[in-house]
């Protein structure tokens, strides 16, 4: 039986009342708001649970929200606000929104740099250096962040002659921080922040737990910080007393979750009923082996052909205020200025006069680009865009509405032991959230130090390359959005249990293959389900 409450208290509903749901996989789908309009009777039960509305008489508040659930057979399938847009004396009518109790809307609008993440206090400085001193001797989740050495050489204005401050954490032979450098300048001490602690936090803050089945695997992602510039070892800001939030860039909760997404193709699967958050690998769900037996009550199943997509962009979001990617943004732009018309044969590059040196063309059929006049020969020589770009990626033939913007970008590497960046001190408030790995790695000049960098052993934060972010979390996942999976609608009466336990993290086979579902819509009927259309592709 299906029944509307408000503030615990069933409301009157007509015979015919039903509501549709369309539920939505976040790994193919913008999740935004659920809201489920409706029609009831204007009886005399209804009027006195939600407030008279149809008097206009009444001095309650006619913009008011209630406390609303929406039940079946006794169990919620969602809760949120529930708000009368039209009362009279025939019907009222208004909507649930589940939005205004969810994840994603408590995240939606809230600042990452204005959450009680968490502070700490020290007696003294000299109290507080011994504690970063020994970080390098813990990682996460034993503690919550690292004190790693990067360079920036662009961190005052005009530039210090002091060699010491053109490093965050600089650290000397013996390997430890000090307050001081050799010349008696305070030095720059700037905590950064385990990513894994600041997705767990905030999600504890709203109220949820984490399942990570994505961050947990490996040790190269637990090292993961964000990146920030501000130096606790300044005049007016003291060393003794840290707070957290002070080290986080100025963005937007649910932006920020949504850019790591796309950084890494996983997915934060939100189950608002449990109050968990699941963090899922994308491609490590074309691979999982488990799947759920989804072949009952199969009413019909067709294959939607849709026009094929042939390649993809991804490109991060440049930190306008990094020098160091002033400079990667200046030889991207070089790249692009020479892209021409992609051609389906290789016979089919032109020769001169057409083409011009240096031009940039895709060839359809061999799945290639190919350059003219590299390396002063006349002719087109095959390469790779990898070699050309840092913070964008092409792979096939991209059109220009398949680019996926991430708002995230990587500490840039200054070689394979650090990173390097350019933001003015006093900028710190307005840099652009950039990922890079804390670890203990070796020098010249010292036998391990703790290392801001792009690079870890078996991972690196830029697109190309064996162990790079295209290779390790991407292209897996879109060889078969390209060229494997197919999309196809099915109808299912499907009962009140398979509709309440719906994973979109896992694999549902129907007659022997399988499939990960993008989408179901379903109306409930005061007794029954109608037949529910699932849009779902085809996977390994």
């Amino acid at each position: 039986m299906l029944s509307l409450e408000v503030n615990e208290i069933a409301l009157d509903l007509p015979k015919e009342f039903s509501l549709t749901l369309n539920l939505k996989s976040p790994m193919f789908n913008d999740i935004g708001d659920y809201s489920f309009p409706f029609k009831i009777p204007s009886t005399d039960r209804n009027r006195s649970i939600l407030g008279w509305k149809h008097r206009i008489e009444s001095a309650r508040d006619q913009y008011e929200f209630y406390n609303g659930s929406l039940l079946f057979n006794g169990s919620v399938i969602f809760s949120g606000q529930i708000r009368i847009k039209e009362a009279n004396l025939q019907f009222y009518e208004g909507a649930l929104y589940v939005q205004n109790g969810s994840f994603n809307y408590k995240i939606k609008e809230a600042y990452l740099d204005e959450q009680a993440l968490g502070e700490m206090h020290w007696r003294g400085e000299d109290q507080a250096l011994a504690y970063y001193n020994d970080l390098h001797n813990y990682s996460y989740p034993d503690v919550d962040f690292q004190m790693p050495s990067c360079m920036n050489v662009d961190y005052f204005d005009p530039p210090t002659t002091d060699a010491e401050l053109i490093w965050y954490n600089y650290t000397r032979q013996n390997g430890y921080l000090t307050l001081h450098t050799t010349l008696g300048a305070r030095t720059l001490l700037v905590p950064m922040f385990y990513l894994r602690f600041v997705i767990k936090k905030v999600i504890s803050l709203i109220g949820y737990s984490v399942v990570d089945d994505f961050f947990s695997q490996g040790n190269d992602l637990s090292t993961l910080v964000i990146y920030n510039s501000f130096s606790v070892n300044e005049l007016y800001w003291t060393i003794k007393d840290l707070y957290y939030q002070v080290h986080m860039p100025h963005v937007k909760i649910g932006k920020f979750f949504l850019d790591v997404q796309k950084f890494f193709n996983c997915t934060f699967l939100v189950n608002d009923h449990l109050k968990i958050v699941r963090i899922v690998g994308n491609q490590d769900r074309l691979k999982s082996l488990p799947y759920i037996e989804f072949s009952d009550n199969i009413l019909a199943l067709s294959n939607q052909i849709s026009d094929q997509v042939m390649g993809i962009k991804l490109s991060m979001t440049p930190d306008n205020g990094d020098k160091v990617y002033e400079d990667l943004t200046a030889a991207e732009a070089d790249f692009f200025d020479n892209l021409k018309a992609s051609v389906p044969t290789y016979a089919d590059l032109p020769g001169r006069p057409i083409a011009n040196l240096f031009d940039l063309r895709y060839v359809i059929s061999e799945n290639k680009w190919y350059q003219f006049g590299t390396s002063g020969a006349n002719t087109w020589l095959q390469v790779s865009p990898s070699e050309f770009l840092y913070i964008n990626f092409m792979y096939g033939q991209p059109l220009e509405n398949s680019k996926t913007e991430i708002g995230i970008c990587m500490v840039c590497p200054q070689d394979e032991f650090c990173g390097r960046v350019g933001n003015l001190g006093t900028d710190y408030a307005k840099i652009m959230p950039k990922l890079a790995f804390a670890s203990l790695r070796e020098s010249l000049q010292h036998p391990l130090v703790m290392s801001c960098s792009p690079y870890s052993n078996d991972l690196r934060l830029i697109w190309y390359g064996t162990n790079g972010l295209f290779n390790k979390f991407h292209k897996d996942w879109l060889d078969w959005s390209f060229n494997s999976r197919k999309f196809v609608q099915i109808t299912k009466q499907m009962s009140y249990m398979q509709l309440k336990d719906i994973d979109f993290g896992s694999k549902y086979r129907i007659n022997g293959v399988n499939y990960l579902l993008s989408e179901i819509q379903v109306t409930l009927n005061m007794d029954s389900l109608k037949p529910a259309v699932i849009k779902a592709y085809s996977c390994l």
